[in-house]
C-alpha cells in the first residue's frame, strides 16, 4: 500500500508531528537553537496564513496543531521541515538526514478534539517524563504564549541571498542587516474558546491544563516513573538517543471517542478509495479524471504520444 494521502479540508485542524533520524536529540533545547525553530514557523507561518493554536519543540520531535484556510498546510511544513533542517544541522555542524520520516498528519475528528490535540501538545513534556510543568520545559513552547496572547517576533535571516550577495559583490560591504525580516509568531485562541474575553479563556485553559498534569503526574506514579528534570535535560547531548521510542504509525484522525472515529472514517475511508482511483487513472493517461475535493494532485510520469 501507498503514502495515505494528504486531505487538504481547510475546516480540519490538524496534529503535525515530526521526529529526527534515529530520534536523536537534534532539537535539544537552548538558547541559540529555540530562536532558529521560532523564526522558522514564524517566517513561514506568516508567508502561508497559517492558523496555529498550539506548539512544542521537545528533543527529537515537534509538535504543530494548525489550520491551513489556504489548503497549503502541507507547503507550510514542507518550508518548516526544510529550514530547520538546513540550520539546525549547521549549528550541530553534522551533515546527513535529519528527519527520520515524512510528517505525521492527524486530523481532529470533531471541534471538540481540537481541545484534546491543544492539552496534548502543551502537557508534551509533562507526558513524556521530562519535567513536571510545561513551564519548566526550557525548549520553545506555547505555554506562556497561551496565557499572555503577546505575539512572538523572531528575525529571520535569509543566508542564500546573503552570501549570494557577497560571492558577486566582491571588495564591497555587504550588510546581514540588509537581509533579514522580523515575523511574528501568532496564536489563535481555539474555536471554542473565541467567544470569551482573554481573562476568561486563562481562566478555562488554565483550569484544564492543571486538571491533565495532575492526571499525567498521577498516572506515572502508578507507573513508578519519575521526572528526568530540567538540570538533567540540560546536561543531556544532542547525538544522545532515547531508550524507548515509538515508532508506530500515527492514526490518521485525533479522537478519543470511538463514536467519532467512526463517524470521521465513514467519509474518509470512501475519498481515499476515491483518490487512489484517480490517481491509477491519471497516471495511467487519463488527465481528464476527476478527483475527489481537497485533495493533493500525484506527479505525473507519463506522456501521451505526439
Amino acid at each position: 500500500m501507498g503514502r495515505r494521502p494528504r486531505n487538504t479540508d481547510p475546516h480540519y485542524a490538524k496534529l503535525i508531528t515530526i521526529r529526527t533520524e534515529n530520534a536523536r536529540l537534534l532539537l535539544l533545547p537552548e538558547a541559540q537553537l529555540n530562536q532558529i525553530v521560532g523564526r522558522v514557523i514564524a517566517k513561514y507561518q506568516e508567508w502561508f496564513s497559517i492558523v496555529i493554536f498550539a506548539y512544542a519543540v521537545l528533543g527529537n520531535h515537534l509538535h504543530i496543531l494548525a489550520r491551513a484556510p489556504r489548503k497549503n498546510l502541507w507547503r507550510f511544513e514542507q518550508a518548516v521541515n526544510r529550514e530547520i533542517a538546513k540550520r539546525v544541522n549547521r549549528l550541530r555542524n553534522r551533515r546527513g538526514h535529519f528527519w527520520e520520516r515524512r510528517y505525521d498528519e492527524q486530523m481532529a475528528a470533531e471541534e471538540s478534539d481540537i481541545i484534546e490535540a491543544f492539552l496534548y501538545v502543551i502537557c508534551n513534556a509533562v507526558s513524556h517524563g521530562l519535567v513536571e510543568h510545561p513551564a519548566l520545559w526550557p525548549g520553545l513552547n506555547c505555554y506562556s504564549h497561551v496565557f499572555d496572547e503577546k505575539d512572538r517576533v523572531f528575525t529571520f535571516t535569509n543566508f542564500t541571498a546573503y552570501n549570494r550577495c557577497k560571492a558577486t559583490k566582491t571588495g564591497k560591504r555587504v550588510s546581514l542587516r540588509d537581509f533579514q525580516t522580523e515575523h511574528r509568531l501568532q496564536l489563535t485562541p481555539l474555536p471554542q474558546f473565541e467567544h470569551l474575553s482573554p481573562e476568561e479563556r486563562r481562566v478555562v485553559i488554565s483550569k484544564l491544563i492543571s486538571q491533565r498534569i495532575l492526571r499525567l503526574k498521577h498516572e506515572r506514579k502508578v507507573q513508578g516513573l519519575g521526572f528526568l528534570g530540567r538540570e538533567v535535560i540540560m546536561r543531556q547531548r544532542f547525538t544522545d538517543v532515547p531508550r524507548h521510542v515509538k515508532r508506530l504509525p500515527k492514526p490518521i484522525c485525533y479522537t478519543k471517542s470511538w463514536e467519532a472515529k467512526q463517524r470521521f472514517m465513514q467519509w474518509f475511508l470512501p475519498w481515499v478509495e476515491m483518490y487512489r482511483e484517480a490517481s491509477r487513472r491519471f497516471r495511467s493517461g487519463d488527465f481528464l479524471v476527476r478527483f475527489p475535493d481537497n485533495c493533493l494532485m500525484p506527479p505525473c510520469h507519463y506522456s501521451p504520444p505526439i
